[in-house]
């Protein structure tokens, strides 16, 4: 899948389980790792390290509001193709 119908994806997904708010405690942090294992099984890299709480978290209200375009935007500049960086699956 190319880059951007899989951001576009993850971001969808994401804002889906948040909605649901699975956890009583830790979504953010949940589902930043899951973005990262979904992205892993896609042969991307999604950079968790990077991606700043505040940020993820204010993404996460806006997508609850029908608007997953800050989502998408921290999703595409942490995620890089595993093989351009050299990295196995």
């Amino acid at each position: 899948m190319k880059k951007k119908e899989f951001v576009k994806k993850l971001a969808h997904t994401i804002a889906e389980l948040n909605a649901v708010h699975p956890f009583l405690d830790g979504n953010g942090r949940i589902l930043r790792i899951y973005a990262q294992q979904l992205s892993k099984a896609a042969e991307y890299k999604l950079n968790i390290l990077k991606i700043r709480k505040e940020a993820w978290n204010q993404a996460a209200i806006n997508s609850f509001n029908g608007d997953n375009k800050n989502l998408e935007r921290i999703i595409s500049n942490n995620l890089y193709r595993s093989k351009d960086l050299g990295i196995g699956r």
